[in-house]
């Protein structure tokens, strides 16, 4: 998709940032963020709630709702 004609778009927090995929929460107005599971570290953990067990084992990173304010 052209992101000169998104209002809005949803990004993640990426460990690795590149030019194909930047942080563009750094660019970009913040509307809200939930903290997610990292899906590229598996973890049975990430299937099961344990108490205790699943936070300490699970890698997470922050999911944002961005406003377009010039992305690329």
């Amino acid at each position: 998709a052209n992101l000169n004609q998104c209002d809005y778009i949803i990004d993640h927090d990426s460990e690795n940032p590149s030019e194909i995929q930047p942080n563009y929460s750094q660019q970009s107005q913040i509307i809200t963020s939930i903290k997610m599971i990292l899906p590229s570290k598996r973890s049975i953990f990430r299937s099961f709630y344990v108490p205790f067990f699943s936070v300490r084992s699970n890698r997470y990173t922050m999911l944002h709702l961005l406003k377009y304010s010039n992305f690329v």
